[in-house]
């Protein structure tokens, strides 16, 4: 890239202007409060300016001048609306941000908010979403949450629209099967897949979308009610919510915004698990029950604690300690007590040990991770995957996989990639798993871009598996799709025979489907059949009418030929009328704008009505030299040469249109 002389001068000049005022206004600043607002010293047109800069400045020096020469003139309303936001600043926002900046001692961002509000709800909220936010952020960035998060994000973006609710829906539904008691705690993952009546081919359900729904499901009704009664408990016992139950001595006050800060983060917590699972994650169930515990009421002891006692809140306390250090040492990987959770963490480690090579390392953890969740169907499928790298017996890679297909009947995702996976050491095994993937979900088996199309991809690299394929082939959408595919012969003209015996009025699929089987048919099949049986069976024309065309233009019979392309081809749309049939009128016109295609057009059509097809043909063949010619030109031309009877001459067209809407 090139600067010209006058840019390279101005945006040098530019740079030297920023460098001298930053420089200046380093030398001028010596406190916090110069480096706010510049020592309080701008007037109120500056501070509207600066409160407005960050998002303002984007659109009055890039954002209008470029919807101005992109749009036009008719972009000037942005301007407008920036002329009224910077109004507004001035009026509304100068006088106050001055105040409070100085109120809140130079604060910024959420605590100058608070520092406009008084000892309210609004301002607790506000300091509570900061308290949230800054211990939020800290924990899952801290554990890795954040790219689960997104991750579970963008499975959720590629899923049906409404599939969260249908989640949460399904659930419930399912736990009316055992209301009071549920399924057993943590044993959601394995009793859904055998319960549920939703099942998506991709998507597999990692948990109902409710920390409450998970509840019920889990530990019943009775469970929930529980549940209910320490929440209502908790919420007396963390009072008062009034101003009237303030102390008041200083501390005393300080003492309960603190609390209530407390119980707005735990409510809120609680308010988030009716919608996700936050609390089946540690680092969050965590920081919510210490939240709880700051929001309690302190009670003052009217006499000394006698030795049981203190031995008890000692024992909690040290509990409580051992189970965060547990928490710890779980999510580090130093100590992993026998659990589901731990199960989780040795098989994202044995992930991470197979992508390093060390598959031996990965299957022992494998191993200790099966026997500690026995029912999780993620288990089975990576310990079988790791025994075919380590070149183990397949058949006891099969009976894991097996397992795992058992444990979620109605995931036909799964399935598919299990045959993939096959396809690198037993090519043949992949067909078990395919078959139940088809029979799991039919629908997500058909098409150009379903499950039975990518298997078929495979036949290239493996040809033996073109019989097998073959054998899923149970629907005549599927078998078109096989012969789409498989390479042609005797054997693939022998499969067509039977598909059409099978259905001779082909009433089995959908337009493009039955063009499909005709095309393939000319390829790789025995086109003398084709012929005959486009021949024998007119209702095969609307699909096949191509074949049999080229075919009669083969053997000389242009006139068959153009009549069955007039006859199938789409309609030609013709241009605008100018409503002049006057041919010598016309005729000026054209000798006037001999550049114009509009007034030949319709000198064409006048003269095609008068009978004067000589005359519409060469009119024809000078609108095809002017530029841009209409599109349905070369139809025209084909019709007029066949109603001079040249139908050689019309089919070479009609070809010509053929070829390009194929």
């Amino acid at each position: 890239m090139t600067l010209s002389t006058p840019l390279l001068v101005t945006f040098s000049a530019y740079l030297l202007l920023m460098v001298g005022i930053g420089f200046i206004a380093w030398r001028r600043t010596r406190t916090f409060d110069d480096y706010i607002l510049g020592g309080r010293s701008l007037g109120s047109y500056v501070t509207a300016l600066a409160a407005g800069a960050s998002d303002m400045s984007g659109w009055l020096m890039m954002g209008l001048p470029g919807a101005l020469y992109l749009g036009g003139a008719s972009e000037a309303w942005i301007a407008v609306g920036l002329v009224i936001g910077a109004w507004c600043n001035w009026k509304y926002v100068a006088g106050p941000l001055r105040v409070y900046t100085e109120r809140a001692r130079n604060a910024l961002t959420a605590w100058l908010a608070t520092a406009a509000m008084r000892h309210g709800l609004f301002r607790k909220l506000a300091v509570s979403a900061a308290v949230v936010i800054l211990a939020f952020a800290l924990v899952l960035a801290a554990r890795g949450g954040v790219g689960e998060r997104l991750r579970g994000m963008a499975l959720e973006g590629g899923s049906a629209p409404g599939l969260r609710l249908a989640l949460a829906e399904e659930s419930l539904r399912a736990a009316g099967a055992a209301p009071l008691t549920g399924f057993g705690a943590g044993n959601f993952g394995a009793v859904y897949a055998m319960v549920t009546r939703l099942h998506h081919p991709v998507y597999h359900v990692l948990h109902p979308e409710s920390d409450v729904v998970w509840l019920v499901f889990e530990c019943g009704v009775l469970m929930l009610l529980a549940v209910v009664i320490l929440a209502g408990w908790w919420a007396f016992e963390s009072g008062p919510w009034t101003r009237q139950g303030e102390g008041g001595r200083r501390g005393a006050r300080a003492d309960l915004r603190l609390r209530r800060a407390a119980g707005i983060v735990t409510g809120l917590a609680l308010l988030h698990a009716l919608f996700d699972v936050p609390l089946h994650r540690p680092a969050y169930f965590m920081v919510a029950a210490v939240t709880a515990a700051l929001a309690l009421k302190p009670e003052r002891l009217t006499a000394a604690t006698g030795r049981a006692g203190r031995c008890f809140f000692r024992s909690a306390g040290t509990a409580v300690l051992a189970l965060g250090a547990v928490y710890l040492g779980l999510h580090l990987g130093v100590w992993l007590p026998p659990s589901g959770t731990t199960a989780g963490v040795l098989h994202d480690r044995a992930v991470a040990e197979s992508a390093a090579g060390r598959h031996s390392a990965a299957l022992a953890d494998m191993e200790k991770a099966v026997a500690l969740a026995p029912l999780n169907f993620r288990m089975y499928f990576l310990r079988a995957q790791l025994q075919l790298k380590l070149r183990q017996p397949a058949e006891q890679a099969l009976m894991d996989f097996s397992r795992a297909r058992a444990l979620e009947p109605g995931h036909a995702g799964m399935c598919f990639d299990e045959g993939l996976y096959w396809l690198g050491f037993r090519p043949l095994f992949a067909i078990i798993p395919w078959r139940e993937c088809l029979r799991r979900d039919p629908e997500a088996a058909q098409g150009i871009h379903g499950f039975y199309q990518r298997m078929l991809n495979s036949m290239g690299q493996h040809p033996e598996l073109a019989e097998p394929l073959w054998q899923l082939a149970s629907q005549v959408e599927l078998q078109i799709l096989y012969l789409r595919s498989a390479p042609g012969g005797e054997m693939w003209q022998a499969r067509l025979d039977k598909v059409l015996a099978a259905n001779p009025r082909l009433r089995m699929t959908d337009k493009a489907g039955l063009r499909m089987i005709f095309d393939a048919w000319a390829l790789k099949g025995d086109s003398t059949k084709l012929e005959a049986g486009l021949r024998q069976h007119p209702e095969w024309q609307t699909y096949g009418w191509r074949h049999l065309a080229a075919a009669e233009a083969r053997e000389g019979r242009f006139r068959e030929a153009c009549d069955l392309a007039a006859a199938h081809l789409p309609a030609s749309a013709r241009s605008t009328s100018l409503g002049v049939a006057d041919i010598p009128r016309l005729e000026r016109v054209v000798l006037l704008n001999p550049e114009d295609a509009r007034p030949a057009v319709e000198l064409y059509y006048a003269q095609r009505a008068s009978g004067d097809y000589k005359a519409a043909l060469r009119n024809l063949e000078k609108i095809a030299t002017l530029p841009n010619p209409p599109d349905f030109l070369q139809r025209e031309m084909a019709a007029m040469h066949m109603q001079l009877e040249d139908y050689q001459r019309a089919w070479e067209i009609l070809r010509g249109i053929i070829g390009a809407s194929s």
